[in-house]
């Protein structure tokens, strides 16, 4: 009991001395001290934080906003004012005349979304525009969430606004960017197409999407699908595969069954690693390149005849020759008939006739073969044995005016891949013409030299034929002139012969061309691919236009 006692008194006198100690001057000014520092702190540091918030805003462009429902009381940032141009000092937003801001086009809207939040106590968000008192007019975007107490009653609304004018400009010129581009590429005969570095459909313009309807595909739904697995066979794979890996541009030309057509394709790297494709129909180019290509034949088998006109005397000597010896042993054999012992005589002049039958037999064959109208046949070929068929059929010309002809063709020529009349007409038209070239000059001296040798074309191996006369030469206004249709140095010449000879040329990828020499004559020079370059071929299909 004492002891309760005294721990009650005890506790007394403890409550008291505190108390003393409370009353005493210098113990309450140090605490007051202290507790006005420890509240100096806090404000000092509720400073920073706002002022960091603040620096936040302000840099971000977003500003913050509380609504109290209930009051209809407004809480706006320093950046909310700055963003609607409005003075916090004379400034005082309340719901719902704050709304005043919002552009009159827009303040339905607003207005009637942000009652249906608070109604639904849903979260608001609102795309609009503000107009500033200055008449500016800005574009924001605002989010808030609703409050709720312990009870789930709506308290406040608090959130954000951002100035998206920047953005909503950059978007707007894009659309615009992106609306001029898809009317240039929709005003373009052609098929247009892209494709990501994933080999994703990208884009289809007007015409590419019909061409896509035409293949039963819907070219909304192959957006953003892979052209491997939409289309199991595409016929220019490896042309595509290069574009895209090599990053560069390729033209290519095939027939494309599925549509009937032949189609052109202009394929570039695209600047995203991918690639888009220019595509054109070309059925009826090709049918008219075809047609042409049967005129320009149908006129080189006129010059071949022609030709063959002109070298008449020629052919009739080369004829008349073995014939001549056919009949000449025909007389040997009937003197000898039933003369004892002469078998072997008999024996020979028979080897004879027949060895100059078949002479005679291989010139009309000859003959025929450069005059008649034929389909060109593509073939291995030796550049000597067409040197010396076509000397063969210029003999007599080259003997009646008197021409030495010199040849020095190397002796490891490629075989090259061709068709024999078509190269033969070519080297026929520049002996004939360097024969013209020598009759008409003065002088005893005329040489025809013929060359055949290696050397490269743009860095490709081909095989190089000169002719070379002594004869009056060029002057320098016929060497642009020479090859073009009707143009000719001849006062009876057609002027199709070089034309033709160098349409024959180009279309094995060769070319053909004449040059000044110095001195007398002039040189025609021809340069062959030693592999074949077949005219139209690329990564084509063998199909043929209807």
């Amino acid at each position: 009991m004492k002891a309760s006692l005294s721990t009650k008194s005890g506790g007394k006198r403890g409550r008291r001395q505190h108390k003393r100690d409370r009353l005493d001057p210098k113990n309450y000014l140090l605490s007051t001290i202290q507790a006005i520092g420890e509240h100096e702190r806090v404000e000092e540091e509720l400073r920073r934080s706002e002022a960091y918030l603040a620096q936040a805003q302000r840099l971000s462009r977003t500003g913050s906003w509380a609504l109290n429902v209930s009051t209809g009381e407004l809480f706006w940032s320093q950046e909310h004012f700055r963003i609607v141009g409005l003075d916090p000092e004379t400034a005082k937003p309340v719901y719902p005349t704050s709304l005043q801001v919002i552009h009159p086009e827009d303040h339905s809207f607003v207005h009637e979304k942000l009652e249906t939040a608070i109604r639904e106590r849903t979260d608001f968000e609102v795309d609009c525009r503000i107009v500033r008192p200055d008449g500016t007019i800005r574009h924001i975007h605002s989010l808030a969430n609703p409050v709720l107490n312990q009870s789930g009653e709506l308290i406040e609304y608090v959130g954000t606004i951002v100035d998206v004018t920047e953005r909503k400009q950059a978007e707007a010129l894009l659309r615009q960017a992106n609306a001029r581009s898809e009317m240039i590429l929709d005003s373009i005969p052609d098929q247009f197409f892209a494709l990501d570095k994933n080999w994703r459909f990208t884009y289809f313009n007007k015409h590419a999407a019909e061409q896509m309807q035409i293949l039963g595909k819907d070219p909304l739904r192959l957006i953003g699908k892979v052209l491997w697995e939409e289309f199991s066979e595409v016929p220019n794979e490896k042309a595509m595969l290069r574009v895209m890996s090599e990053r560069v541009a390729i033209t290519d030309q095939f027939y494309y069954a599925p549509l009937g057509e032949w189609v052109e394709n202009h394929m570039y790297p695209g600047e995203d690693g991918g690639l888009v494709t220019f595509q054109k129909y070309i059925t009826d180019r090709r049918r008219t390149e075809e047609k042409l290509h049967q005129t320009q034949a149908e006129l080189a088998h006129v010059t071949r005849v022609s030709t063959m006109g002109e070298l008449a005397a020629s052919i009739a000597h080369e004829i008349n020759q073995p014939l001549g010896a056919i009949v000449n042993n025909s007389n040997v054999c009937l003197q000898l008939v039933g003369t004892a012992g002469s078998e072997e005589r008999k024996r020979e002049a028979l080897l004879d006739i027949v060895n100059d039958a078949n002479r005679a037999s291989a010139i009309i064959a000859r003959i025929r073969a450069l005059t008649k109208r034929s389909a060109p046949e593509t073939t291995p070929l030796s550049l000597k044995d067409i040197v010396a068929d076509v000397l063969h059929l210029a003999q007599r010309e080259l003997i009646e005016n008197r021409i030495s002809v010199k040849t020095k063709l190397d002796n490891d020529l490629p075989l090259i891949s061709g068709d024999r009349v078509q190269l033969q007409q070519v080297l026929l038209n520049l002996v004939m013409n360097a024969i013209d070239a020598m009759s008409a000059a003065n002088g005893n001296q005329r040489f025809l030299t013929v060359r055949a040798e290696h050397d490269e074309l743009e860095g490709e191996p081909v095989v190089l034929i000169s002719v070379q006369d002594s004869g009056t030469g060029l002057r320098p206004e016929d060497i642009d002139q020479l090859f073009e249709p009707f143009y000719s140095t001849k006062p009876d010449g057609m002027g199709m012969g070089l034309r033709i000879a160098r349409s024959i040329v180009e279309g094995y990828g060769g070319r053909l061309w004449a040059k000044r020499v110095t001195g007398p004559g002039a040189t025609f020079c021809c340069a062959l691919p030693i592999e074949k370059i077949s005219r139209g071929d690329t990564v084509e299909s063998k199909a043929k236009v209807d």
